[in-house]
């Protein structure tokens, strides 16, 4: 056996014989430890053998501590007659285990939902240490019980005589929705639990004002309600009666006898609702036509200023209304227009901005959709410029055209063609070229100007070899365009210097020109002679 559970020798003997009896120590049966179990599945550890365990000091065998599972021991250095295993360590009863709970020979720690009946459980999971039992499941005590209620082991249903609070009363018996209301000073969790039809801080009462107790009022005997009690208290002599009308200017006093004598009072004037009347009494009686406040005072009945006729509106000057306009007749607001002459609305400036027109320059601005300009500096819209990196003013696009700004570059907006750097516009958009004669430069016969669909310019070249017109007769020279829009010049013997002289030779060597004279006594006919001599002159022999 487990020394720790204060077993003795002799106490283990007994125990043996009775169980071999089918009893245990007490004599109730195996099953009265743990009724409903399987007793080869769930087993608890009795104490009722040692009534003083802690007053025995007892030394374990020595094989509970050498490292091995032997001896009576059901797991290694435990159960048996060694201390009790602990959580999920091997057992053969409730007597091995620390917790006193073995479950299919393993020690187990016992929980209220376990569908287990534990060792502190009264009934299947409930009862003592657990949530209280359900009715008809067994009982110890109340409080083992949900309805509080425990006869002869056993959890009753409640009722609404068992002199318990229990089910849904709200008192002892009563309240809720089975049983019959609470009297007063009985707990109750709204009027329906009591009888009074009255809860006031959770507790049933006879009244909650002077109104709910019986019996009616006299002018000087009146009723009371006092926590929650109905009572009844006589108005001294002198003291005002609680028969008063409001605003009549007279008072109604009691007397000695309990009859009323009526008396001016003008302390008790009539509240006509009107922030702009003076309410007054004058010898127990209101005036015969009323006193206005001065026109503008403040009010709150209906407006928010007095107007001379005592009548509270909405304005009487344009500064009273948040659109800046007041349409003083009716007294009351106009609504903000965009030709009111105000500043007003969403406006950021008078009668411009936000979602009236846009404004001119100088006038205020929260964002540049407010200015004419659509420049919003600092709060204040800004006219153009030309270095303001927008688009503003008469300019075509950002800071150039117009009058005042530079040209535009090439494919930036435009609308003439001075707004263009290029000085052409085309389509709305600065181009280069609207044709070849807008490019830099000259035409000749090898090269020559182009302006392409694009409005670029650019040049076209005649085919190398190509001659052109422009030759330079008898230098024995050709010039032929040299196809990059250059010319390149070539010898060409056959072009001979031509000097018009019949006693020279027009000639042509390795593209040098030359004029050398004829054989003298070459027959000629020029200038009144008739042979050449040696110097190339036609002469007279």
């Amino acid at each position: 056996m487990r020394r720790g559970s204060g077993f003795v020798v002799v106490g283990m003997a007994l125990a043996m014989s009775l169980a071999m009896l089918g009893c245990d120590a007490a004599g109730t049966g195996a099953d009265a430890v743990n009724p409903g179990a399987d007793a080869g599945d769930v087993s608890v550890a009795g104490d009722s053998q040692d009534p003083d365990p802690g007053s025995q000091s007892e030394v374990l065998p020595g094989h509970c501590g050498n490292g091995l599972l032997d001896g009576d021991e059901t797991d290694q250095d435990c159960g048996g007659s060694c201390e009790g295993c602990t959580f999920k360590q091997k057992c053969s009863g409730a007597q091995d285990c620390a917790t006193n709970w073995c479950v299919e020979g393993k020690c187990n720690v016992p929980t209220c939902s376990d569908n287990l009946l534990g060792p502190s459980e009264v009934d299947l999971d409930c009862g003592n240490t657990c949530p209280p039992c359900g009715d008809g499941l067994k009982c110890n005590a109340m409080s083992d019980c949900k309805s509080g209620i425990c006869v002869l082991g056993n959890c009753l249903a409640p009722t609404c005589g068992d002199l318990h609070i229990n089910g849904n009363e709200s008192d002892r018996d009563c309240g809720g929705d089975k049983c019959l209301p609470c009297g007063n000073g009985q707990i109750c969790g709204g009027p329906t639990d009591c009888s009074s039809g009255r809860c006031v801080s959770d507790k049933c009462v006879a009244c909650a004002r002077a109104a709910d107790c019986p019996g009616d009022d006299k002018p000087c005997y009146v009723r009371t309600c006092t926590d929650g009690v109905c009572g009844h208290a006589t108005i001294a002599e002198g003291d005002p009666s609680a028969a008063q009308a409001v605003g009549d200017c007279k008072a109604i006093l009691c007397l000695a006898d309990g009859t009323t004598n009526e008396v001016n009072d003008d302390t008790d004037v009539l509240d006509d609702k009107n922030d702009c009347t003076v309410d007054l009494c004058s010898a127990g009686a209101p005036p015969a036509t009323p006193t206005f406040l001065e026109t503008g005072s403040p009010c709150t009945t209906g407006g928010k200023v007095c107007n001379a006729s005592g009548v509270c509106v909405a304005c009487m000057v344009d500064e009273d209304c948040a659109s800046q306009v007041c349409l003083v007749a009716s007294g009351k607001c106009g609504a903000a227009t965009c030709l009111d002459g105000k500043k007003n609305g969403n406006e950021t400036g008078k009668d411009c901005g936000g979602a009236c027109g846009k404004c001119p320059a100088g006038e205020p601005c929260k964002a540049d959709t407010d200015c004419l300009d659509a420049f919003c500096e600092a709060l204040v819209c800004v006219g153009p410029a030309c270095n303001d990196l927008r688009q503003n003013g008469d300019e075509t696009a950002v800071d150039c055209g117009g009058l005042l700004c530079g040209g535009c570059g090439l494919g930036e907006h435009c609308l003439k063609h001075t707004d263009c750097g290029s000085g052409h516009c085309s389509a709305a958009a600065c181009v280069e070229c609207i044709l070849p004669t807008d490019c830099p430069g000259n035409d000749d016969e090898c090269t020559s100007r182009t302006c392409d669909y694009s409005n670029m310019c650019g040049t076209s070249n005649a085919l190398f070899g190509t001659i052109p017109t422009t030759q330079l007769p008898g230098d024995c020279k050709k010039i032929i365009c040299s196809g990059d829009g250059g010319t390149d010049l070539l010898v060409a013997n056959t072009d001979v210097p031509n000097d018009n002289r019949q006693c020279t030779q027009d000639l042509c060597t390795n593209g040098v020109p030359s004029n050398i004279p004829e054989m003298p006594g070459t027959p000629c006919t020029e200038d009144g002679g008739t042979v050449c001599d040696s110097t190339g002159n036609c002469i007279v022999p």
